[in-house]
């Protein structure tokens, strides 16, 4: 979802519609000359009230077979054609005669033009897709649910590899989906341009998943996992994409996020080892020390690793016109209480309903976003990783629902590793229930069963920390405002 910005923007359409290639192929395999298919006008979407005026016109790198230009189509004929090899490659699947009473998905062809830094075309890649938003749960498929890791977990993994003096490398799997084994029997229609002339009824059973079928991910990920356990790594029982294997004294640590991988070692000469494991099984790409991930910049060094996300901000700049503008040293007005009729949002509170001061508010947060463009994270090597958390809450901090905002903030050691702002989903009726809701303060709450009338109605969720508590796995402290680092998270800056 990031690869946008690892891109440049590209140019824009040409004027005259285009054609994609129409390829036969015969039962033996053999391509038959290519016959050019019918254009596809697509009607633009025109004052639509649903349409955030605000939002700059969409453009994606992704295109159908109307950007491309009939000089173009040996490209992309020769781009079909690799897709298909994949395929083959992988036994993705076999031909067979059409079964009665079963649903057939339908396939398309999704074109995109790869650009380096100066705008010249590096390749023009074809992916064959399944129109998978026609399967049914319980019909066409069981299970479509697959782990991903949250941005936090990145950056605790980070902070655990930089704490162990490691250092974190990137790997990703070509093709990753092509490699996952469906459970259930799916059929898809002969792709367009690809349609055996001998056996034009016929549909393909499919032995492997296609990106567009909504199990995909699923069959991905259990396929992976697999692998990975049969080589004597261990799941994460809280994070199911961390997986580590511990060797003697050294220790190999691996987080997966789809087909994107990062891992870290004690051992240098496990690099090489686990890299040859995973292009025994699956197509790999080793990229070396980690550099971009998942639009995290990240630098390491002797002395540590620093994260930012400048390319991140300055592409959100650039898309909407700002990165000209003049920078301010907060995201908010001083001491500003905000609600749908003042001159300001919580910036994602409002914006099924913009107006003009809204644009304004968050034009704020954008010039601010330019003077600290260049800020990140920075995680010593060789500290310590004692867990730490701050949490604080306002009360009834927002003028239109009398809810308190919750605000915490996440340390291992002296790395920031999480953190957050959120709107509490029930009134609290006093400063205490906020903060116990932010599972902060109310100290007296926690260790001593004071207050215990004005506390059942507490939701029984919110009672999860004084079982921690209870169970000695957190100690709670007080800590003043001058040392409250979650207090920014719940109000504009005093």
């Amino acid at each position: 979802m990031f690869d946008e910005y690892l891109e440049p923007p590209r140019a824009e359409r040409p004027d005259s519609p285009a054609q994609a290639v129409q390829v036969s192929v015969t039962s033996a395999g053999i391509v038959a000359e290519p016959h050019f298919m019918e254009d596809h006008n697509v009607a633009p979407v025109d004052n639509n009230l649903f349409v955030n005026v605000f939002a700059p016109e969409p453009h994606s790198e992704a295109s159908s077979s109307g950007d491309i230009s009939s000089t173009e189509s040996p490209y992309w004929f020769q781009a079909m054609q690799d897709e298909i090899h994949e395929f083959d490659r992988h036994q993705v699947w076999v031909l067979v005669p059409q079964p009665d009473c079963v649903m057939i998905i339908t396939l398309k062809w999704i074109y995109k033009v790869k650009l380096d830094e100066y705008g010249d075309v590096l390749k023009n890649k074809a992916r064959l897709v399944a129109k998978g938003y026609r399967q049914e749960e319980g019909i066409d498929f069981e299970e479509s649910f697959a782990p991903v890791a949250r941005i936090e977990a990145i950056r605790i993994f980070i902070a655990n590899a930089v704490s162990r003096n490691m250092t974190v490398y990137q790997m990703d799997v070509k093709m990753a989906f092509l490699n996952g084994e469906l459970k259930e029997e799916v059929y898809v229609s002969q792709p367009e341009g690809f349609v055996d002339p001998d056996h034009s009824t016929h549909v393909y059973r499919l032995k492997k998943a296609l990106y567009g079928l909504k199990q995909a991910p699923r069959a991905w990920y259990d396929t992976l996992s697999r692998f990975l356990l049969d080589n004597n790594f261990s799941k994460g029982a809280i994070n199911p994409t961390l997986f580590t294997r511990k060797t003697g004294k050294h220790i190999l640590l691996v987080q997966i996020y789809v087909d994107n991988i990062i891992f870290a070692l004690t051992d240098p000469k496990d690099c090489d080892m686990f890299s040859n494991e995973m292009s025994s099984k699956f197509q790999m790409s080793m990229m070396g020390q980690m550099s971009f991930f998942l639009g995290l910049q990240v630098s390491q060094s002797p002395g540590g690793i620093f994260i930012n996300q400048s390319k991140f901000a300055l592409e959100i700049l650039k898309k909407f016109g700002m990165d000209s503008c003049d920078s301010v040293d907060t995201p908010m007005v001083d001491r500003l209480k905000l609600d749908e009729d003042l001159s300001g949002i919580l910036y994602a509170g409002y914006q099924a309903k913009p107006t003009k001061k809204h644009l304004e508010a968050l034009k704020r947060v954008f010039r601010y976003l330019k003077g600290t463009i260049n800020w990140g994270l920075w995680y010593p090597k060789d500290t310590a990783m004692v867990l730490t958390a701050y949490a604080d809450a306002d009360h009834a901090g927002c003028q239109d629902t009398k809810r308190s905002t919750s605000g915490s903030a996440q340390f291992l050691g002296d790395k920031l590793v999480s953190w957050s702002s959120k709107k509490q989903q029930s009134t609290a009726i006093s400063t205490t229930e906020a903060e116990y809701i932010a599972m902060s303060g109310a100290i007296d709450l926690c260790c001593n069963n004071v207050q215990h009338s004005r506390s059942k109605h507490i939701d029984i969720y919110h009672h999860f920390i004084r079982e921690q508590v209870e169970r000695g796995v957190v100690e709670l402290y007080f800590v003043s405002t001058d040392y409250q680092l979650a207090d920014i998270f719940t109000k504009a800056l005093p």
